[in-house]
């Protein structure tokens, strides 16, 4: 894209935008896996009952929650590719 004009290439938006997808993927994988671990683990006492009651659901809530938003960037980011290639074809 030339320097001062105002827009974006869409190629690279759609690879940021898969790139964002695969990223949101790898954390809802990663939670869901470390779940398995976490409940899992040899584990008791109170420290257990704190982490695995409270801890470990506040992060991985966290988590997810920033999964969730790189889905919604990616799907913004896909739309305005979709509305560059609409524009540069008027």
């Amino acid at each position: 894209m030339a320097e001062g004009l105002i827009g974006n290439d869409p190629d690279a938006m759609n690879k940021l935008a898969a790139q964002m997808k695969t990223a949101a993927e790898t954390i809802r994988n990663a939670v869901s896996g470390l779940d398995g671990q976490v409940n899992g683990v040899a584990w008791n006492g109170p420290d257990a009952r704190q982490f695995k009651g409270t801890d470990w659901p506040a992060s991985s809530k966290r988590l997810i929650a920033i999964a969730t938003d790189l889905d919604t960037t990616s799907t913004v980011i896909t739309k305005q590719a979709s509305d560059q290639v609409a524009t540069s074809a008027n």
